[in-house]
């Protein structure tokens, strides 16, 4: 078995997108939608097309599936993720990308809180 299923159809990425939830930063974009029967989480990768070579978004992908990769095991099953590179990204390292990505599933309530203190008290 796969480490993790993709999203591959563009009707499956619109449906994330259009009905799911979202968190945004700097270089990424984390779209969720949770699916109640899928035993299963499914993620798909996306870079925006004003990254300007194909190497790039390719680089960039790459750098997305492993940042998904790191934190797919806390991610609980059934949700479709949808991961997306932002033109900003050109150029970053791994660890902002993965900090980001980590930011933005916290955000949306996949991972869990891992035991955060709630700040003013």
């Amino acid at each position: 078995m796969p480490a993790y299923v993709t999203i591959k159809r563009n009707h499956e990425f619109g449906r994330v997108m259009r009905q799911g939830r979202s968190a945004r930063r700097r270089t990424v974009m984390v779209h969720s939608l949770a699916k109640r029967r899928q035993p299963l989480t499914r993620v798909g990768f996306t870079v925006s097309r004003k990254v300007t070579t194909a190497v790039a978004r390719n680089r960039l992908k790459r750098l997305l599936r492993e940042a998904w990769r790191s934190y797919s095991a806390e991610i609980a099953p059934g949700s479709d993720v949808v991961l997306i590179a932002s033109q900003a990204a050109q150029g970053e390292n791994y660890w902002r990308i993965r900090h980001e990505v980590g930011s933005c599933l916290g955000e949306l309530g996949l991972l869990p809180d891992r035991g955060r203190v709630p700040s003013g008290s």
